[in-house]
This record gives structure tokens, sequence and C-alpha cells, in this order.
């Protein structure tokens, strides 16, 4: 068995609070993390935290890149643990994307489309709620009942058999999981 973690945010960024209000969600980003202290969060966003227009997939870390500039983001944290035979295959996709990953785009017209609900698809373009939700699909984890290209990251507070573990300030996870570690010695 092994863990799956989905992690929505809201950095407080320009383009998250775009986001966040033209999509009525709290939430205006989501990743996702084979790692319980989310040193990777894989998703599609910006590349470089100071540029919002320098997009495609994109490797966070709970202390690094984004979350390091924005430090008062908030998230929403779900955990699903996974057989063996779905977490080779979600390994399999992840690993395409991390060994292809230059030929990815952040996908901005997609953003426009998904708000007024028609389904557009360009090929190797994707933004971060459609990538995770492909990904979980094509892994046979989860399956939404509509095109991943009009999931938004609200559609996640709804993930069946995923336990919801945090909710509040990235700090204050980073502090819960120090906490831990330092019980543990």
């Amino acid at each position: 068995m092994a863990e799956i973690y989905i992690v929505m945010t809201h950095s407080g960024s320009i383009p998250a609070k775009l986001i966040k209000l033209c999509s009525k969600s709290k939430y205006s980003h989501v990743s996702i993390s084979i790692d319980k202290n989310l040193n990777a969060l894989y998703s599609f966003g910006r590349k470089s935290p100071k540029n919002p227009l320098n997009g495609g997939f994109a490797i966070d870390g709970i202390n690094e890149g984004i979350y390091k500039v924005f430090k008062n983001t908030y998230c929403k944290i779900y955990k699903i643990m996974i057989d063996d035979e779905k977490y080779d295959r979600f390994m399999e996709i992840l690993n395409y994307y991390l060994d292809n990953q230059d030929q990815y785009k952040y996908n901005f017209i997609g953003l426009i489309t998904v708000l007024i609900h028609i389904p557009y698809r360009r090929e190797n373009y994707y933004f971060c709620s459609q990538f995770v939700s492909e990904v979980l699909d094509k892994s046979e984890i989860y399956k939404f009942n509509k095109d991943f290209t009009l999931i938004k990251p609200n559609d996640f507070n709804e993930l069946k058999n995923f336990e919801l573990i945090f909710e509040g300030k990235l700090n204050d996870y980073k502090k819960i999981l120090l906490n831990k570690k330092s019980l543990e010695f």
C-alpha cells in the first residue's frame, strides 16, 4: 500500500486571487504528492515564483518555489491509500511527465474555457486541476464525472475515499510535521 496526497492551495498571489474569484472556489490551485512531507508537489503552474506567465509542468515543495515566497498560503490536504498496482501505474504516468516536462505548457486558454463550461483540449497544455484529475483517472485512483478540462480546484472537495488530513495555513502543517519528527526521537 502507498499514499497519495492531493494538496489544494491558495497563495494569495494576484493570479491566484483572480482564479479564486472567477471559479468561486476557496482554493485556486491543486497539486499531487507522494510524500506526506510535501517535499515534491507536482502540478501545472508557474515555473518561477516571480513570473506567473512562465507556466508549465511544475515541481514545488512545501519549503520552496511559490510557497517559499507566499508564506501565508492556505491549504487543504487529502490522503488516499492505494494498492501497489495503482501506485505503479501512477508512478509510470508521473515519471512520463517528469521525463518530458519541457514538452508541456500551461493551458492559459483552458482557464477561460473552464469558466464558461466549454471543454477545450490542447495537446501538451494543462492547468493544475486538469492535470491532477487526468493523472488520478489514468492511474485508476479516482474518476471524475466530467471532462478533465472542466475540473476546477473546488471539485477536489468532493473526492470519495480520500481522507482530509489537514486544512489551514501551510506553515502550520509544516510545524505539525516538525513536531511529529521531534517526538519520534
